[in-house]
């Protein structure tokens, strides 16, 4: 056998060491596993984690089909007010007559009066669906909706912050994922994909029910917005047709030598009094499904669950067994080295 160089260990002879050594490497690494699992004990435990996972659906086409005949008529409403209009103001000019007043300040601003009156978007699923996922991303209207119904037990709380931090934290866990086809620069001719939300709580049906009250709440606030945007526009309308007329009295009172265009001016006013396409369109508005019990702008669909990985019995007495050995393996071979130089002391 040759001899071993100074630098080389002798691998048989730590393996004898550690055999010899076998009953205390035995009780360091159960004392090692007792300590840490009483450590892991004393921890704070924290409650494994369920991720609750949905699809966020449109509505259906054929509840897409019942805002048709609102959508068609709100953009030919505007456009034949404003060709109307255009219509009585040029109707009695003469030939050959000299056009500047029909290239006037006041004329142009009847006419855009007309055209910026419309504020209203068309409903439609795309519409619909992104107000339904803005809504969703907003975290402090999460947080607002989880106080109002209590979906974190205030009581359960000692600390006022650790019950604002539990809201926070649930809120924040709500993702929504896949809508970036919603873009604007993506939205023409696009195709309504199907968005994800997902969030974690501790218990899959506490989970399923803040979807559902999600979903429920998000439709409510999407329906008021909605009537209270048509609203708008309505009260807006009718004090904007109030000003017109206005303007129109004082153009005639400054044109009483012009009977031409005195005489279009009477008949603008009496269109203007006398147009019922927006009561038309308030009539179709109430009709759409907005007004209906069963209104969506989207919903949730496909639930599906993942549980978090906690803590596993199994896994941290591998841990721990595998750290007790290393730490009775430092400590023979330790003892071994001090046992060493003794007899090296002592031999001189």
């Amino acid at each position: 056998m040759r001899n071993l160089a100074k630098d080389e260990i002798d691998l048989s002879k730590i393996i004898i060491i550690l055999f010899s050594n076998r009953l205390k490497i035995l009780i360091i690494t159960l004392i090692t596993v007792i300590i840490a699992f009483s450590l892991d004990l004393t921890k704070q435990r924290v409650p494994k984690l369920i991720l609750v996972k949905a699809q966020i659906h449109p509505i259906a086409f054929f509840e897409m089909s019942k805002y048709q005949e609102y959508n068609t008529y709100l953009s030919n409403m505007f456009q034949n007010e404003t060709d109307k209009a255009k219509n009585i103001l040029l109707k009695t000019k003469i030939e050959g007559e000299n056009y500047r007043y029909y290239q006037s300040d006041f004329f142009n601003s009847i006419i855009n009066q007309y055209i910026q009156t419309n504020t209203l978007d068309e409903i439609n699923s795309i519409y619909l669906y992104s107000l339904f996922i803005s809504i969703i991303n907003e975290e402090e209207w999460l947080i607002q909706l989880i106080k109002k119904f209590n979906i974190i037990k205030k009581e359960k709380y000692k600390d006022s912050q650790l019950y604002e931090d539990a809201i926070k934290k649930l809120a924040s866990s709500v993702k929504v994922t896949n809508y970036d086809f919603l873009k604007e620069e993506n939205i023409n001719g696009t195709l309504l994909n199907f968005s994800n939300i997902q969030l974690k709580v501790e218990n899959k049906q506490v989970g399923e029910n803040f979807l559902n009250l999600i979903m429920e709440n998000i439709n409510k606030d999407i329906k008021i917005h909605l009537i209270s945007e048509f609203k708008n526009l309505v009260e807006s309308s009718n004090q904007l047709r109030k000003y017109r007329i206005e303007d129109i009295k004082f153009e005639i009172s400054n044109n009483l030598d012009d009977e031409n265009i005195i005489n279009q001016l009477k008949k603008l006013i009496k269109r203007i009094e006398q147009n019922k396409d927006l009561k038309r369109l308030e009539n179709i508005f109430q009709r759409t499904p907005i007004f209906s019990d069963n209104f969506l702008a989207g919903k949730f669909k496909a639930f599906s669950y993942e549980e978090e990985q906690g803590n596993n019995f199994k896994l941290n007495l591998f841990k721990f067994v595998l750290l007790g050995l290393l730490f009775s393996i430092v400590y023979i071979t330790v003892e071994n080295i001090k046992k060493n130089l003794k007899k090296k002391f002592k031999s001189r």
